[in-house]
């Protein structure tokens, strides 16, 4: 019996252009198929078809957060990597004294901790991390005081010629917001092209209410928002202007920590929880400002135990991390199903989604 005839190209592309992003392993299989399969896979047609189909980039990992004792006199950061699909290269791991900051465009900002003369722990060196390849670029050292908060972004956002489902080895930028000694809030950002910090702007006027570095940052057309540590002010930078600004009118929704969020439509939100219900709030548009509760969501129909805060937020996979005394649970928007990702190893745990495309090289 004579071997069937081998499929037309364009019709294995059709068919491999329907694999799911979120489980890489399939299109690494697809690629050792053999050479022809490989070529198509790893090509830049294939590449940007791919993207144009499934347009979210899924949900490759977790980047976790917590405070656990150390040892018997020291608490401090435990920053655990957890896969949430199989790459190459992809393994779960911790790492004491070292915080993941922020995650965005496939690269992953961390910051180390360091002992102060005074025996307490104080921030390190910045560190951009890539899962995928494993590289990390360790920056230059930038002293920061007690309060604030960082972002890393693909420096080609501000021009907006890229799309952000293929830039993870491209130039990037950090911005760095930082309470100085004298209350004035200051933005200092690194250019991975310059391999250098850019000096610092003070924030007019004086918010008097610093940064919080434990709950990430939003980027939302082209402005970056930081949440201030009261959690009723959040502080906006805009990446085209460089001008700073803070917005004081968040709603007084609890006492609960507010995470970030932003819509479908690129505006900002925030989300919190309160009695076991989610709430979700968008910002309004026109110069009066001022928020909207656009959605509720009983978790108590959504999940086996009580949830007592919003822990992290995928940015345009429309889901909410909660964390619950049984570990932190995500919560698909859309679909309304929540499930178990994470049991953290101590106290004061958030969550960073990384997102990205990832391809056969």
């Amino acid at each position: 019996m004579a071997p069937p005839p081998p499929l037309m190209g364009e019709l294995v592309e059709e068919i491999l252009l329907r694999l799911p992003p979120g489980d890489p392993t399939s299109l690494v299989r697809a690629a050792l198929v053999c050479k022809p399969w490989f070529l198509l896979v790893s090509g830049r047609r294939f590449r940007r078809r791919f993207r144009e189909r499934h347009r979210r980039a899924p949900v490759l990992g977790l980047l976790c957060n917590s405070m656990r004792k150390l040892c018997h006199y020291d608490e401090g950061d435990v920053f655990r990597f957890v896969p949430a699909a199989r790459f190459p290269g992809a393994r779960a791991f911790h790492h004491n004294y070292r915080r993941a900051i922020d995650a965005r465009h496939g690269r992953v900002l961390l910051r180390g901790m360091l002992w102060l003369d005074d025996g307490q722990l104080g921030p390190g060196e910045f560190t951009v991390w890539n899962p995928i390849t494993g590289e990390e670029r360790t920056l230059p050292p930038l002293p920061c005081y007690e309060d604030w908060n960082a972002a890393v972004l693909c420096a080609a956002h501000t021009t907006g010629a890229c799309d952000h489902f293929d830039c993870h080895r491209g130039p990037f930028l950090v911005v760095v917001v930082d309470t100085e000694l004298t209350g004035d809030m200051v933005v200092h950002v690194y250019s991975s092209e310059a391999r250098s910090w850019s000096g610092g702007r003070t924030v007019v006027p004086r918010p008097n209410k610093p940064a919080s570095w434990l709950w990430p940052s939003v980027l939302a057309g082209n402005s970056l928002y930081f949440m201030l540590r009261q959690r009723r002010s959040i502080l906006k930078y805009d990446l085209g202007t460089l001008e700073i600004s803070v917005i004081d009118d968040l709603p007084l929704t609890s006492n609960r920590p507010v995470v970030l969020t932003t819509t479908e439509d690129g505006r900002l939100g925030f989300a919190t929880v309160s009695k076991s219900r989610l709430y979700l709030w968008t910002r309004k548009d026109g110069p009066a400002g001022g928020w909207a509760q656009s959605r509720a969501v009983d978790l108590q129909k959504l999940l086996p135990v009580d949830a007592h805060s919003v822990v992290g937020f995928a940015d345009g996979a429309g889901t909410v991390f909660v964390g619950t005394k049984s570990g932190v649970y995500s919560v698909d928007l859309k679909s309304q199903q929540a499930r178990n990702v994470y049991e953290p190893e101590g106290d004061g745990c958030n969550v960073l989604p990384y997102m990205t495309f990832y391809y056969p090289e």
